[in-house]
């Protein structure tokens, strides 16, 4: 399918004289007698004005767009006005017109010294675009335009096309190889995401420091570590609707990589502890060790600790008797005669376990 290349040039009275003749006649030479030829047509518009623009681009809706002349950052592009004096038009102006344009335009070219700030604008709505970082000298613009289109008349790629003219550049100046940018609409997209992925997670960061995760430890023997587990299941539904983030440690459920002491650590954070009774917990001289620090925690009301009472032993004389216990009836979870029906059971502690973690947000 054939391409039109339009060639807006402007070098305002008010303004260094360029060779923008030499840079459009070799452009032209090049396609002539590129291989690929008969895929290019070349419009031009010289003295460009703003209205000249739009109606060549209404007229000829073109798939490349190279403009040569002068630019100035900021200030923008330097067309004509109806004087023949600069007008400048900046890049928002230039982004907002391209944008209208972009089902057709795949390339736009700013063969201009300090037009990169355009060129990123432009790029939010057409596929390439080239601009320039710094002052070019006009040899080696003109460089740069011949080789760029001597590639795409031989079936090139904007990309390939682009880096041939960057290196076409320093076969005559090293120096200034580097002053044009290629700008691509891809890379403004991910680059969009990127930032967009930054600004959530700074969102995020920020709700979690005003809003932070409820920390719950799950303090048991490794023999009713199944115990643990069953309550864990149960407790999701309140999870899943809880306006804060809850996240559950044990000593029994450490993930790979993670650093043990930093993760057992946890249980000194905890806002909830649910320690599970039975003489196995008793028994274990470094549970009773981490115990009491949340015992101590416990009774200056920095933490809330319940007991889960799981298998039998003497409560009596037990650290047990010093905060609630559930299931409040007194009965071990594991026995059968008092809770024949597994389902029952855990979700009656469940919901105790619930009424502690909604007080959280009272």
């Amino acid at each position: 399918m054939s391409k039109t290349i339009l060639i807006l040039a402007a070098n305002p009275k008010d303004t260094p004289q360029l060779r923008l003749d030499q840079e459009v006649r070799e452009i032209e030479n090049g396609l002539e007698r590129a291989q690929k030829r008969e895929e290019f047509t070349v419009k031009q518009r010289w003295a460009a004005r703003p209205v000249d623009v739009r109606r060549a681009m209404l007229d000829f809706n073109p798939n490349i767009v190279h403009f040569c002349g002068h630019g100035a950052g900021e200030e923008g592009i330097a067309f004509e006005d109806e004087m023949g004096q600069t007008k400048f038009v900046n890049a928002d102006a230039l982004a907002g017109f391209f944008q209208l344009f972009a089902d057709k335009v795949e390339c736009v070219v700013l063969n201009a010294c300090y037009s990169e700030v355009q060129a990123k604008a432009i790029t939010k709505h057409i596929p390439y675009v080239i601009g320039m970082s710094k002052a070019i000298p006009d040899i080696s613009a003109i460089e740069f335009s011949v080789a760029f289109y001597d590639a795409l008349g031989a079936g090139k790629t904007f990309e390939f096309a682009y880096k041939l003219a960057c290196n076409a550049i320093q076969w005559e100046n090293e120096a200034e190889n580097l002053t044009p940018k290629l700008e691509t609409q891809r890379q403004y997209v991910e680059k969009k995401e990127e930032l967009e992925h930054e600004v959530l997670e700074e969102t995020e960061l920020i709700s979690q420091q005003k809003n932070p995760a409820i920390i719950i430890y799950f303090l048991a023997a490794k023999i009713d570590e199944k115990f643990c587990k069953a309550v864990q299941r149960f407790l999701k539904p309140t999870f899943n609707i809880s306006p804060r983030r809850i996240e559950l440690y044990s000593d029994f459920s450490i993930p790979d990589g993670e650093d043990e002491t930093n993760y057992r650590q946890k249980l000194f954070e905890a806002d909830i502890v649910l320690a599970f009774a039975s003489q196995s917990f008793i028994d274990d001289d470094e549970i009773q060790k981490r115990n009491q620090t949340v015992l101590i925690r416990f009774n200056k009301g920095e933490t809330k600790l319940l007991g889960i009472f799981v298998r039998n032993f003497i409560l009596e004389d037990s650290i047990f008797t010093k905060f609630p216990l559930l299931p409040k009836n007194g009965f071990p979870l594991n026995n059968k005669n008092k809770w024949p029906d597994d389902d029952e059971t855990y979700t009656e502690i469940a919901k105790d376990i619930r009424e502690t973690i909604l007080t959280f947000f009272k």
